[in-house]
């Protein structure tokens, strides 16, 4: 009875994440510095602890990134947009997170690669915003 309880909230957890995606999609814009800002903020956060994980000596200037991003996400936030930034930088950190996860412990060579060069990118266009001075 317990596994089929587990399998029950497994469910239910997954449908509703499923419908929250669904709902932050829908208020998206790519082109609002907001979403650009918190969506590089979660990127940044998946990459920093990859890199603690994987033990790289490149996390405390991903750190450093990922804290000027945060500056510029706070920035940009208005009243009452506290919640959407977090629910954008969420979502942005657990998709990174899985293509960094991917990359590193991935058992197809050929999605592990493709992983790690779409996690690369999506860190570079946030280095970025910041080279250019949040305006990117």
């Amino acid at each position: 009875m317990g596994g089929l309880r587990n399998h029950l909230c497994r469910l239910i957890l997954g449908l509703t994440l499923v419908f929250q995606a669904a709902t932050t999609s829908a208020q998206t814009n790519p082109s609002d510095p907001l979403y650009r800002f918190a969506t590089c903020t979660g990127r940044l956060s998946a990459m920093v602890e990859h890199q603690w994980l994987m033990s790289d000596p490149k996390s405390d200037a991903t750190a450093a990134l990922r804290d000027d991003m945060v500056q510029l996400m706070d920035a940009a936030m208005a009243d009452g947009q506290a919640q959407q930034a977090m629910a954008w930088r969420l979502e942005a950190k657990v998709a990174a997170a899985a293509l960094l996860r991917r990359a590193a412990f991935g058992q197809d060579p050929a999605l592990a690669r493709w992983s790690q060069r779409r996690a690369v990118e999506l860190v570079d266009g946030c280095r970025a915003i910041i080279l250019a001075g949040g305006g990117a």
